[in-house]
Protein backbone atom coordinates (compact mmCIF):
# COMPACT_ATOMS: atom_id res chain seq x y z
CA UNK A 1 0.00 0.00 0.00
CA UNK A 2 1.41 3.50 -0.79
CA UNK A 3 1.19 5.82 2.48
CA UNK A 4 2.42 8.56 1.32
CA UNK A 5 0.14 8.45 -2.05
CA UNK A 6 -2.88 7.74 0.03
CA UNK A 7 -1.91 10.76 2.50
CA UNK A 8 -0.84 13.29 -0.48
CA UNK A 9 -4.12 12.16 -2.42
CA UNK A 10 -6.58 12.84 1.15
CA UNK A 11 -4.65 16.38 1.91
CA UNK A 12 -5.38 17.30 -2.28
CA UNK A 13 -8.92 16.61 -1.51
CA UNK A 14 -9.70 18.71 1.89
CA UNK A 15 -7.82 21.62 0.16
CA UNK A 16 -9.52 21.45 -2.44
CA UNK A 17 -13.03 21.58 -0.96
CA UNK A 18 -12.11 25.20 0.72
CA UNK A 19 -11.85 26.26 -3.23
CA UNK A 20 -14.48 28.14 -5.24
CA UNK A 21 -16.34 26.62 -7.54
CA UNK A 22 -14.59 28.00 -10.61
CA UNK A 23 -10.92 27.42 -8.67
CA UNK A 24 -12.09 24.07 -8.32
CA UNK A 25 -13.18 23.50 -11.45
CA UNK A 26 -9.74 24.81 -12.85
CA UNK A 27 -8.27 22.25 -10.69
CA UNK A 28 -10.51 19.62 -11.80
CA UNK A 29 -9.65 20.86 -15.80
CA UNK A 30 -6.18 20.34 -15.35
CA UNK A 31 -6.29 16.83 -14.18
CA UNK A 32 -8.29 16.22 -17.21
CA UNK A 33 -6.24 17.66 -19.66
CA UNK A 34 -3.24 15.53 -18.12
CA UNK A 35 -5.44 12.60 -18.23
CA UNK A 36 -6.42 13.07 -21.80
CA UNK A 37 -3.05 14.26 -23.13
CA UNK A 38 -1.37 10.95 -21.90
CA UNK A 39 -4.91 8.83 -23.15
CA UNK A 40 -4.44 10.52 -26.46
CA UNK A 41 -0.79 9.17 -26.82
CA UNK A 42 -1.26 5.96 -25.65
CA UNK A 43 -3.84 5.97 -28.72
CA UNK A 44 -0.95 6.43 -31.18
CA UNK A 45 1.45 4.07 -29.62
CA UNK A 46 3.43 6.52 -27.45
CA UNK A 47 3.69 7.36 -23.44
CA UNK A 48 4.34 10.37 -21.50
CA UNK A 49 7.56 9.48 -20.97
CA UNK A 50 8.62 8.83 -24.49
CA UNK A 51 9.14 12.86 -24.55
CA UNK A 52 10.38 13.38 -20.82
CA UNK A 53 13.80 12.97 -20.33
CA UNK A 54 13.73 13.39 -16.78
CA UNK A 55 17.14 12.41 -14.75
CA UNK A 56 15.87 10.24 -12.18
CA UNK A 57 19.06 10.03 -10.81
CA UNK A 58 19.64 13.23 -10.29
CA UNK A 59 16.73 13.71 -8.89
CA UNK A 60 17.35 11.06 -6.05
CA UNK A 61 21.02 12.81 -5.92
CA UNK A 62 22.40 9.10 -6.31
CA UNK A 63 24.47 7.70 -9.07
CA UNK A 64 24.03 4.94 -12.31
CA UNK A 65 25.84 1.89 -10.32
CA UNK A 66 24.67 2.59 -6.90
CA UNK A 67 22.88 -0.18 -4.92
CA UNK A 68 19.04 -0.82 -3.76
CA UNK A 69 19.95 -0.01 -0.18
CA UNK A 70 21.81 3.45 -1.49
CA UNK A 71 18.86 4.35 -3.97
CA UNK A 72 16.22 3.67 -0.93
CA UNK A 73 18.13 5.37 1.38
CA UNK A 74 18.08 8.53 -0.59
CA UNK A 75 14.55 8.35 -1.34
CA UNK A 76 13.68 8.51 2.44
CA UNK A 77 16.19 11.48 3.35
CA UNK A 78 14.70 13.30 0.38
CA UNK A 79 11.24 12.82 1.35
CA UNK A 80 11.81 13.67 5.15
CA UNK A 81 12.82 17.00 3.84
CA UNK A 82 9.47 17.36 0.78
CA UNK A 83 6.94 15.37 2.23
CA UNK A 84 3.54 17.35 2.26
CA UNK A 85 2.79 17.08 5.73
CA UNK A 86 6.79 18.21 6.66
CA UNK A 87 6.89 20.91 3.87
CA UNK A 88 4.07 23.09 3.55
CA UNK A 89 5.86 25.25 0.65
CA UNK A 90 3.84 25.00 -2.60
CA UNK A 91 6.47 23.91 -4.66
CA UNK A 92 7.19 20.78 -2.14
CA UNK A 93 4.69 18.97 -3.05
CA UNK A 94 5.92 18.89 -6.50
CA UNK A 95 9.01 17.85 -5.49
CA UNK A 96 7.81 15.02 -3.51
CA UNK A 97 5.81 13.75 -6.63
CA UNK A 98 9.10 13.85 -8.60
CA UNK A 99 10.62 12.38 -6.41
CA UNK A 100 8.07 9.31 -5.62
CA UNK A 101 8.05 9.11 -9.87
CA UNK A 102 11.99 8.72 -9.79
CA UNK A 103 11.93 5.53 -7.18
CA UNK A 104 9.16 3.98 -8.52
CA UNK A 105 11.20 3.60 -11.56
CA UNK A 106 14.77 3.27 -9.79
CA UNK A 107 13.66 0.73 -7.00
CA UNK A 108 12.05 -1.66 -9.94
CA UNK A 109 14.62 -4.40 -11.51
CA UNK A 110 13.30 -4.48 -14.69
CA UNK A 111 11.78 -0.60 -14.87
CA UNK A 112 15.70 0.64 -14.02
CA UNK A 113 17.01 -1.47 -16.57
CA UNK A 114 14.25 0.05 -18.85
CA UNK A 115 15.20 3.66 -18.20
CA UNK A 116 18.44 2.81 -18.50
CA UNK A 117 18.74 1.53 -21.65
CA UNK A 118 16.55 4.77 -22.55
CA UNK A 119 19.08 7.33 -21.87
CA UNK A 120 21.39 5.41 -23.64
CA UNK A 121 20.16 5.03 -26.52
CA UNK A 122 17.93 8.34 -27.12
CA UNK A 123 18.35 7.91 -30.88
CA UNK A 124 16.51 4.92 -31.21
CA UNK A 125 13.84 6.43 -28.64
CA UNK A 126 13.31 9.31 -31.23
CA UNK A 127 13.05 6.39 -33.94
CA UNK A 128 9.94 5.24 -32.07
CA UNK A 129 8.19 8.38 -31.91
CA UNK A 130 8.80 8.70 -35.73
CA UNK A 131 7.31 5.05 -36.44
CA UNK A 132 4.26 5.50 -34.21
CA UNK A 133 3.51 8.77 -35.18
CA UNK A 134 4.27 7.92 -39.10
CA UNK A 135 1.75 4.67 -38.54
CA UNK A 136 -1.07 6.28 -37.68
CA UNK A 137 -0.69 9.10 -40.22
CA UNK A 138 -0.36 6.63 -42.83
CA UNK A 139 -2.87 4.19 -41.43
CA UNK A 140 -5.34 6.75 -41.44
CA UNK A 141 -4.38 8.18 -45.05
CA UNK A 142 -4.90 5.22 -46.30
CA UNK A 143 -8.38 4.70 -44.96
CA UNK A 144 -9.34 7.83 -46.35
CA UNK A 145 -7.31 7.51 -49.47
CA UNK A 146 -9.72 3.84 -50.09
CA UNK A 147 -12.70 5.67 -49.48
CA UNK A 148 -12.75 8.52 -51.69
CA UNK A 149 -11.69 6.14 -54.43
CA UNK A 150 -14.55 3.62 -53.64
CA UNK A 151 -16.89 7.22 -53.75
CA UNK A 152 -14.90 8.29 -57.17
CA UNK A 153 -15.65 4.33 -59.01
CA UNK A 154 -19.48 4.57 -57.72
CA UNK A 155 -19.91 8.08 -58.92
CA UNK A 156 -17.99 7.38 -63.00
CA UNK A 157 -19.91 4.08 -63.02
CA UNK A 158 -23.14 5.80 -63.89
CA UNK A 159 -23.79 7.69 -67.20
CA UNK A 160 -22.99 11.46 -66.97
CA UNK A 161 -21.91 14.14 -68.40
CA UNK A 162 -18.26 14.81 -68.96
CA UNK A 163 -17.79 17.73 -66.62
CA UNK A 164 -19.47 15.68 -63.91
CA UNK A 165 -16.70 12.63 -64.51
CA UNK A 166 -14.06 16.06 -64.55
CA UNK A 167 -14.98 17.21 -61.23
CA UNK A 168 -15.02 13.97 -60.20
CA UNK A 169 -11.43 13.19 -60.98
CA UNK A 170 -10.47 16.50 -59.62
CA UNK A 171 -12.17 15.57 -56.21
CA UNK A 172 -10.48 12.15 -56.25
CA UNK A 173 -6.49 13.36 -57.42
CA UNK A 174 -6.93 16.04 -54.52
CA UNK A 175 -4.66 14.22 -52.01
CA UNK A 176 -3.30 16.95 -50.23
CA UNK A 177 -7.03 17.16 -49.14
CA UNK A 178 -7.21 13.69 -47.91
CA UNK A 179 -3.53 14.29 -46.12
CA UNK A 180 -5.06 17.42 -44.29
CA UNK A 181 -8.04 15.35 -43.09
CA UNK A 182 -6.22 12.62 -42.15
CA UNK A 183 -4.12 14.68 -39.83
CA UNK A 184 -6.62 16.31 -38.54
CA UNK A 185 -7.88 13.11 -37.39
CA UNK A 186 -4.80 11.56 -36.53
CA UNK A 187 -3.92 14.31 -33.65
CA UNK A 188 -6.80 16.79 -33.99
CA UNK A 189 -7.25 16.00 -30.20
CA UNK A 190 -4.21 16.64 -29.55
CA UNK A 191 -3.52 19.60 -30.57
CA UNK A 192 -7.01 20.78 -29.23
CA UNK A 193 -5.77 19.35 -25.75
CA UNK A 194 -2.65 21.52 -26.41
CA UNK A 195 -4.65 24.42 -26.96
CA UNK A 196 -7.14 24.00 -23.86
CA UNK A 197 -3.66 23.73 -21.46
CA UNK A 198 -2.53 27.19 -22.49
CA UNK A 199 -5.99 28.59 -22.05
CA UNK A 200 -5.61 27.00 -18.62
CA UNK A 201 -2.64 28.52 -18.03
CA UNK A 202 -4.12 31.90 -19.03
CA UNK A 203 -7.16 31.46 -16.34
CA UNK A 204 -4.49 30.26 -13.85
CA UNK A 205 -2.45 33.35 -14.12
CA UNK A 206 -5.85 35.80 -13.70
CA UNK A 207 -7.22 33.22 -10.41
CA UNK A 208 -3.66 33.93 -8.84
CA UNK A 209 -3.49 37.97 -9.34
CA UNK A 210 -6.74 38.26 -7.77
CA UNK A 211 -6.65 35.53 -5.50
CA UNK A 212 -5.86 36.53 -1.14
CA UNK A 213 -6.57 33.77 0.42
CA UNK A 214 -3.44 31.97 1.31
CA UNK A 215 -4.22 28.57 1.48
CA UNK A 216 -5.73 28.79 -2.08
CA UNK A 217 -2.98 30.57 -3.47
CA UNK A 218 -0.64 27.81 -2.49
CA UNK A 219 -3.71 25.52 -4.82
CA UNK A 220 -2.89 27.78 -7.50
CA UNK A 221 0.69 28.04 -7.26
CA UNK A 222 0.53 23.64 -7.29
CA UNK A 223 -2.00 23.70 -10.47
CA UNK A 224 0.18 26.45 -12.83
CA UNK A 225 3.19 24.51 -11.51
CA UNK A 226 1.61 21.32 -13.07
CA UNK A 227 0.50 23.34 -16.06
CA UNK A 228 3.79 24.42 -16.42
CA UNK A 229 4.71 20.40 -16.70
CA UNK A 230 2.23 19.34 -18.68
CA UNK A 231 2.42 22.20 -21.05
CA UNK A 232 5.98 21.20 -22.72
CA UNK A 233 5.11 17.52 -22.64
CA UNK A 234 2.47 18.49 -25.07
CA UNK A 235 4.19 21.12 -27.38
CA UNK A 236 6.98 18.46 -27.42
CA UNK A 237 3.79 15.86 -28.71
CA UNK A 238 2.40 18.91 -31.13
CA UNK A 239 5.98 19.84 -32.08
CA UNK A 240 7.05 16.34 -33.63
CA UNK A 241 3.84 15.43 -35.38
CA UNK A 242 4.08 18.56 -37.01
CA UNK A 243 7.73 17.76 -38.25
CA UNK A 244 6.52 14.12 -39.22
CA UNK A 245 3.67 15.00 -40.73
CA UNK A 246 5.25 17.05 -43.26
CA UNK A 247 8.00 14.05 -43.82
CA UNK A 248 5.33 12.20 -44.80
CA UNK A 249 3.55 14.11 -46.79
CA UNK A 250 6.70 14.30 -48.69
CA UNK A 251 7.28 10.67 -48.92
CA UNK A 252 4.05 10.14 -50.39
CA UNK A 253 3.70 13.79 -52.58
CA UNK A 254 5.46 12.04 -55.42
CA UNK A 255 3.63 9.29 -55.88
CA UNK A 256 0.26 10.60 -55.30
CA UNK A 257 0.60 13.70 -57.67
CA UNK A 258 1.73 11.14 -60.44
CA UNK A 259 -1.10 9.47 -59.90
CA UNK A 260 -3.88 11.99 -59.95
CA UNK A 261 -2.00 12.97 -63.28
CA UNK A 262 -2.64 9.54 -64.94
CA UNK A 263 -6.19 9.78 -63.28
CA UNK A 264 -6.85 12.82 -65.41
CA UNK A 265 -5.03 11.66 -68.04
CA UNK A 266 -7.47 8.84 -68.59
CA UNK A 267 -10.33 10.53 -69.00
CA UNK A 268 -9.17 13.18 -71.64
Amino acid sequence: MDIIGIGFRKLHEIRLKRMSAAERRLIEDTSRSETRLALELKRIGLQPEDFRHVDYYSVLGIGHTDSHAKIREAYAGLMKKYHPDVNKAHWAALKAIEINEAYAVLKDIGKKAEYDKRIRDKTSFDAKIEAAISNVLIEEYSRIRNRDFDEFNKRVAMPQRRDSILAAVEDVADWNRRFEKAVSKSFGKIYDIVESIKALEATNRRFLEAEKDQERLEMLKDNLARLKTVAPLGKDAEAAMKKISEKVRKGISVQESNFAERIRRSVE
